[in-house]
């Protein structure tokens, strides 16, 4: 079964070492993979964001990267 864990702005701010004020300027910049929105809150897919750093963190929106389709479970 896939990792579907999700982490908050500060947490992903944490794991990259960065302010959460970059974490959302990367974002409104298109430099990494989208959030999911739950209502107001904002979260990030862990497996997305390793998958992102093991690709070197290339700009999602300038090289069109995108991370692996998520095979559903039933």
């Amino acid at each position: 079964m896939a990792n579907r864990q999700l982490i908050t702005v500060a947490q992903l701010a944490e794991k990259l070492q960065l302010g959460q004020r970059s974490i959302w300027r990367y974002r409104d910049e298109g430099r990494m993979p989208p959030p999911v929105r739950l209502g107001k809150n904002v979260r990030y897919r862990v497996n997305d964001i390793e998958a992102w750093i093991d690709a070197g963190c290339p700009d999602v929106r300038r090289t069109g990267w995108a991370p692996p389709p998520v095979t559903p479970t039933i």
